[in-house]
Order: structure tokens, then sequence, then C-alpha cells
């Protein structure tokens, strides 16, 4: 006995077949180009360390690229909100 021949697809499932193909094409391009510039150089360890101080130094005194100033509050910021009289807080 023979089996049924299998149907012709429908132009809707013709057409999820193509989007799912053009999809998978861009997202395996979008792939190729990223490792392309991570061998390049244009990504990766430079990219990540590009805020960070260059030295311990720097590190150590908050001057790093990116930063503004210290990292932690002063004493100074931290009490410029307290009014303070003789008697005691307010």
């Amino acid at each position: 006995m023979k089996r049924p021949k299998k149907p012709e697809p429908t132009a809707r499932e013709v057409a999820l077949v193509a989007r799912q193909e053009r999809a998978l094409d861009e997202e395996i391009a979008e792939q190729e180009q990223r490792l392309r510039a991570q061998r390049r150089g244009q990504l990766g360890t430079r990219s990540l360390l590009a805020g960070a101080p260059r030295t311990r130094r720097a590190a150590a005194t908050g001057m790093g690229r990116g930063t503004a100033g210290p990292a932690m509050p002063t004493r100074a910021s931290i009490l410029s909100g307290v009014n303070v009289r003789a008697g005691g807080m307010r």
C-alpha cells in the first residue's frame, strides 16, 4: 500500500519559514560581525577597562578616569545637611 502524498504548504507556512530563515541569517551575521570586531580588538578587554584608572595610585585616590571625586562621602558632606548649635543638634 502506498502512503498518501504530503499536502503542499500554504502561503502562510511558506511566509513563516521565509521570515524565520531571514531572522536566523541576520542573527548569524550579527554574531560574525561581533566576533570579527573582537578579533580586531575593538571589543573585549579594551572596551571593558575603558573607564578604569591607569595606575594603582589613581585608583586609591579616586582620581581614575570617569570619576569626579572621591568614592566615599566626606564628613563635611555628611554634616552639611545637619544643623548643629552649641546646645546640641536640631
